[in-house]
């Protein structure tokens, strides 16, 4: 997601695009979609990559479940680091933070229950926890980690919003 958004700040079709119709359906929906739809086949792939290469077909099956979700999460997340940095220098340095921490934070290398009280609160911030509980456990409050994920969108539509008048008023970026 956040890639598809710095590609256009590149080309001046920010600029253009809030200029316009700055909360535009149109161009919203075919990002989220592109990005959904990368997910979606790239998560789809690797899951069947490792179905070849002996994966359970239950951790499959519930990997697969949680699959739009996750890429949901990360369109979220990649939109609000897109947004926290779109005036910055680095264009990339939120998303890139983003996606280094959510692979610790997650719960992917080591269960939650097994990290430091500092970490785990830090993992409670993001999304993805509740996800891998479920794939690895068996069981999670999905409910909570689609609350966490729509206060990361509220803080990527802020960031947004806020901006707006900036860069209408220099029509030109850092990067």
């Amino acid at each position: 997601m956040s890639q598809l958004l710095i590609t256009d700040a590149n080309l001046g079709i920010d600029i253009e695009l809030i200029a316009k119709r700055p909360y535009s359906f149109y161009y919203w929906k075919t990002k989220v979609l592109t990005s959904l739809i990368a997910g979606l086949l790239l998560g789809i792939i690797n899951l069947l990559l490792l179905l070849a290469i002996g994966l359970p077909l239950d951790l499959f099956l519930r990997c697969l479940l949680m699959l739009p979700l996750a890429c949901i999460y990360g369109c979220v997340l990649g939109f609000t680091g897109w947004g926290i940095s779109w005036q910055m220098k680095n264009p990339y340095y939120f998303s890139n933070w983003l996606i280094s921490i959510i692979t610790i934070v997650s719960g992917v290398l080591v269960l939650i229950s097994d990290y430091p009280e500092w970490l785990k609160v830090i993992s409670y911030i993001f999304p993805f926890y509740e996800l891998v509980n479920f794939i690895r456990l068996r069981s999670s409050t999905l409910e909570l980690s689609f609350v966490i994920a729509l206060g990361w969108l509220i803080i990527g539509i802020v960031c947004y919003v806020v901006q707006i008048k900036a860069v209408l008023d220099k029509k030109i970026h850092q990067y």
